[in-house]
């Protein structure tokens, strides 16, 4: 009788345990609620993607201009008809580069024609940076003999200014609040040249040159003009493919 209940004893004992090895199981489910909790990182994934989408892209392509379109060529002749020697050129010294003629509206505002050393157009600025290596060259003096004429010529463009979005520039640094676009003239234009009568500087012993057929010449020794000029200026004609500036 006692070997009996012993024996009852000892497989309670064992079905207890076994129901608490069980429970412990269950625990573990608990543990997969934890897997849920990684979904929720899935979830701020999602927000940083949502960051990348605020940024939006500048449409740059009017300021890349990576081929210029054929541009006429219009012929500069400038004429002395007086008697005395005229002088084309600065009054102060700086690089050469300019012609000798420049533009204006009939109203007298300036017209860019040309770009300065240096001076970049949107497009430059829009694929490289702001720097420049070029020399700056002498800058020089051309006179003109009486009945003589200077033959120069003009690109038929204009620059105007124009805001660049910042996002366009090559090279952050080069920001500015404008720059040059080329563009073709659509309007009157008058051109002018100023005549001087005399040197500014004269680095040689004799500061003349040889006129030869044209009767005009570069005054080697000279870099800038004095004294009042003369203007000369007519009104550009878009059908003619020479621009003719007299003195009289």
């Amino acid at each position: 009788m006692k070997s009996l209940l012993a024996g009852l004893m000892v497989l309670g004992l064992a079905v207890g345990c076994e129901s608490k090895v069980e429970d412990g199981g269950s625990g573990g489910d608990g543990g997969s609620g934890a897997t849920g909790a990684s979904g929720g990182q899935g979830g701020d994934g999602g927000g940083t993607a949502g960051n990348g989408g605020t940024g939006g892209n500048t449409d740059c392509s009017a300021y890349e201009q990576l081929e210029s379109p054929p541009q006429e060529v219009v012929a500069v002749v400038i004429q002395n008809n007086g008697a005395q020697p005229i002088y084309l050129g600065s009054l102060e010294p700086g690089c050469a580069g300019l012609p000798g003629y420049y533009a204006e509206t009939p109203n007298g505002e300036p017209v860019k024609t040309e770009l300065a050393l240096c001076e970049l157009t949107c497009a430059d600025l829009a694929q490289s940076s702001c720097g420049c290596a070029a020399d700056c060259a002498q800058p020089e003096v051309t006179m003109i003999y009486p009945g003589g004429s200077y033959t120069t010529s003009w690109v038929k463009r204009v620059f105007v200014q124009e805001a660049m979005p910042a996002a366009c520039y090559e090279d952050p640094l080069c920001e500015q609040p404008s720059c040059w676009m080329q563009d073709q003239p659509n309007g009157a234009l008058v051109f002018l040249a100023d005549g001087y009568p005399d040197l500014g500087d004269c680095n040689e012993a004799i500061c003349d040159c040889d006129g030869g057929l044209t009767g005009s010449c570069i005054v080697s020794g000279a870099t800038i003009v004095s004294g009042t000029p003369a203007v000369a200026q007519t009104e550009w004609d878009a059908a003619a493919d020479t621009i003719t500036l007299r003195f009289e």
